[in-house]
């Protein structure tokens, strides 16, 4: 990718689907980024938490990290600002098992850049030296900009604004404001462009260079070269697209342009440069509808288009959000987090989440468990439609679903004990999954560990689809959507467990890999075994809300696989075979049958310490204490930053809140890159950006600090002082603005003190609302009523007037 002649070339690391070794502890906690001198304009946004900012170029490190540029999406197209490539979403290249080459994965668009230098004011034609002013994303306004100031030339600014068009989801913009208001001579631009490196992914060729009123357009044309439902009967099905660019310039015939822009004394011009991309996804005519998209939004012009984008964005953003005083790196971190989430999905195109996100290849684009364990309980919360999105996505897909199930136990397939029997209408979700919903976590035509192994995921999708039932009430998807999921699930998990020989009630789960990928395969998985329970729970539970019956002994295969992981006292004495252990007072959750022994004490990521939060399971307050004191110094150091939010939020749930601040801190500092927090998966590289990390971070604030947690009547609270989460500057209030239950929705304010809940807005059909607080005092929370305001330290609870909404 060719420079920016005022900002240097920028090395986004991108994800190989491999876990590194990252090198040494993080350093201290990153400062904040509002610097003196900045912008005005941009300088009150930065110090509420909504803007981040940069006055040099991009080229320094911190902890050996490239300063990186932020992604900028709408959940159908993303980029990584300036890095010349597009992702769409739905569009990707590759068989699903990798046969042709390799697996299916997100397939590069090449970008058309056009980039500005040389400005010159004078009659002698000598290029006029730029000063930087800075960088900034606003994160409120979803735009990233970048402004340029030219002193001798009566002080003229030149403004870069690049964002994904919240309402025009095909449209990227890139948008220079070039003002010369008070100069008192003309001001002339040279403006260069150029398609960028073609893709290894996809077909493409220049179909024309036509006119469009004011420059010229580039259209090019093509498809993804192997589909991933390649076969060699039908070769499949390809995607198609079109993409149309514009530029100032009149372009050639490969689509290079070069021209002089004027813009006269006293005036500002608004270059207004549109990439628009239409695939087969989105439409069955993308030449059409590119067309189309293409010249509405040139008509707009550029001033409407940014006021639709940033009044949407806005109304996205009232969906939900999160507020930190007091701890300014914290505010900026939340925000961007949520930022980067929401950039990935939107509500009208439900084609899910991925580990990098839609702006990057990361992971292959791949949907994993990460999409519902760790995105998704955050999404649920501030942004309900894109939640249901997500799931949207997994219900498009059963029949790849269906089909695993159905193959289960057979060669290059997922493992299933001898003697397993498919039953009609089981669903097992497989490991990754990408366009169609086939098992795509393959190679070389051979399904890998993964896939055949780390059968927990249906249970994650089982486990959302049920939170989402608990927080909407919407008895119609239930029905619809949430219970088809969850009744296919629970007959894969009833007909996958098997009795254990001599002990009545209780059931195997055998051979399968855990979260902590270190280990497999192994038997009775805790958290396996707990996702299984609660999913074929849940169909027992929902059953009978939709007219459906569930075999008798469905509650009993609840129960018994859940107590095949049932706490056992601590371990003995150590000696030079056994792992040396804490000084437990009780008992612990093994992380499954045989360990420590087995496969050694050391865990990747979160695992059995996840039982607790976020799946309630019963255990003593002594058990949940044993599991984060044995678990902790056990865990890989340099594993995923999400590890150490559920450590965050364990220790929360325990009141010791000087033990969640360092693990706190650890979810998210070290993988948050100033100046515009990128994520990264490690402590130095990895998938850039990670929203899984993302997600991780924003439960410690969305369920830790605030204390939530989802039950089937009922939000309960516990919320854990803002100094809990231990910043350099102490947060002194933390806020989750507008989340959302039952059609409502309610701001808390959490001080080290109070607690206290505010009903911003409802809808037509949402019930009553109602604050029971420590002494069993119901408080009604209404449009326009008072704050209710308790004791933080107590435990409370709010509850609908009615449990669902029809």
């Amino acid at each position: 990718m060719a420079n920016n002649l005022f900002a240097v070339a920028l090395a986004v690391v991108l994800c190989d689907g491999q876990i590194a070794a990252f090198g040494p502890p993080p350093p201290p906690p990153k400062a904040s980024h509002c610097e003196i001198g900045m912008p005005q304009d941009w300088s009150v946004q930065c110090e509420a938490g909504n803007l981040l900012y940069s006055n040099t170029t991009l080229n320094t490190t911190t902890n050996g990290v490239a300063a990186l540029y932020p992604d900028t999406g709408n959940g159908y197209l993303a980029t990584v600002v300036k890095s010349g490539t597009i992702y769409a979403g739905g569009l990707f290249n590759g068989d699903a098992l990798g046969i042709l080459g390799p697996t299916t994965h997100r397939a590069r668009i090449p970008g058309y850049t056009v980039r500005w230098g040389a400005p010159t004011c004078h009659s002698d034609g000598v290029s006029a030296s730029v000063v930087n002013e800075g960088q900034a994303l606003d994160l409120a306004q979803a735009v990233f900009f970048e402004r340029m100031r030219v002193p001798t030339c009566d002080d003229a600014t030149i403004e870069d604004r690049y964002y994904a068009h919240a309402t025009r989801p095909s449209v990227l913009v890139h948008e220079i404001v070039i003002d010369n208001i008070r100069g008192t001579s003309p001001l002339n631009i040279v403006f260069t462009g150029a398609l960028e490196a073609p893709s290894t992914e996809l077909n493409l060729s220049v179909v024309s260079t036509m006119a469009d009123g004011e420059g010229l357009e580039l259209v090019v044309e093509g498809a993804n070269i192997v589909p991933e439902d390649w076969n060699n009967v039908t070769g499949g099905t390809l995607t198609r697209l079109t993409m149309i660019a514009n530029s100032p310039c009149p372009l050639t015939v490969t689509g290079n342009s070069m021209c002089t822009v004027r813009v006269p004394p006293s005036q500002t011009k608004h270059v207004l440069l549109t990439t628009t991309i239409v695939t087969t996804r989105n439409s069955s005519n993308p030449a059409r509808d590119a067309r189309a998209a293409q010249t509405d939004a040139q008509v707009a012009g550029a001033v409407e288009l940014l006021r639709e984008h940033t009044e949407t964005w806005a109304l996205r953003s009232r969906r939900g959000s999160i507020a930190v005083e007091g701890d300014l790196r914290l505010a900026q971190a939340a925000n961007a987090s949520l930022y980067t989430i929401r950039s990935s999905i939107r509500e009208d195109f439900p084609y899910g989440l991925s580990p990098g996100g839609l702006s990057s290849d990361g992971y292959n684009g791949h949907a994993f468990w990460d999409v519902e364990t760790w995105m998704w309980p955050n999404l649920l919360m501030l942004d309900p439609p894109s939640a249901r999105s997500a799931l949207e996505y997994r219900f498009n897909r059963l029949a790849g679903a269906s089909a695993k199930a159905k193959h289960c136990g057979e060669p290059n397939h997922v493992w299933c004990q001898p003697g397993y029997k498919a039953p009609k209408g089981g669903l097992m979700f497989p490991w990754e999954s990408a366009v169609t919903g086939v098992e795509v976590q393959g190679g070389g035509g051979k399904l890998g560990s993964w896939g055949m192994y780390e059968q927990h995921i249906s249970g994650d999708i089982s486990f959302a689809c049920r939170q989402y039932f608990y927080a909407t009430g919407d008895l119609e998807w239930l029905k619809n959507r949430g219970y088809p999921m969850i009744r296919g699930i629970a007959e894969f998990y009833a007909a996958r467990i098997s009795p254990i020989d001599g002990t009545p009630g209780k059931y195997n789960y055998l051979m399968v890999m855990g979260p902590d990928e270190y280990a497999w395969p192994i038997n009775n998985s805790g958290y396996t075994n707990t996702v299984a329970s609660l999913a074929i729970a849940a169909a027992v539970e929902f059953a009978p809300l939709v007219g459906d019956t569930v075999p008798s002994d469905w509650r009993d295969k609840a129960a018994g696989v859940a107590a095949a992981t049932e706490p056992v006292p601590r371990c003995g004495p150590p000696n030079a075979s056994e792992p040396v252990c804490p000084q437990l007072h009780g008992d612990y959750h093994p992380e499954y049958t045989g360990y420590p022994k087995l496969k050694g004490p050391l865990v990747k990521q979160a695992d059995t310490v996840m039982l607790s939060y976020p799946f309630a399971a019963e255990m003593s307050d002594t058990a949940l204490k044993n599991d984060l004191e044995w678990y902790e110094p056990y865990t890989d150091p340099q594993g995923p930053a999400m590890t150490w939010a559920i450590f965050a939020i364990g220790w929360m749930q325990t009141g010791q809140y000087d033990r969640a601040k360092t693990r706190f801190q650890r979810s998210f500092d070290p993988n948050v890159h100033p100046p515009f927090n990128v994520w990264t998966e490690g402590l130095t590289g990895g998938c850039t950006p990670f929203l899984t990390g993302a997600g991780g971070f924003l439960q410690t604030l969305v369920f830790g600090t605030s204390g939530m947690r989802i039950l089937s009547d009922r939000l309960t609270f516990t919320p854990a002082p803002p100094s809990a989460t231990g910043g350099a500057v102490p947060a002194t209030r933390i806020s989750l603005i507008g989340f959302n239950y039952m059609g409502t929705q309610i701001t808390q304010h959490v001080t080290e003190s109070i607690a206290s809940y505010v009903v911003d807005s409802a809808t037509a059909q949402a019930p009553l609302l109602f604050l029971v607080d420590a002494d069993g005092t119901q408080h009604p929370l209404a449009v326009g009523g008072q704050p209710v305001v308790v004791s933080r330290n107590t435990s409370h609870f709010i509850k609908a007037g009615r449990k669902y909404n029809k």
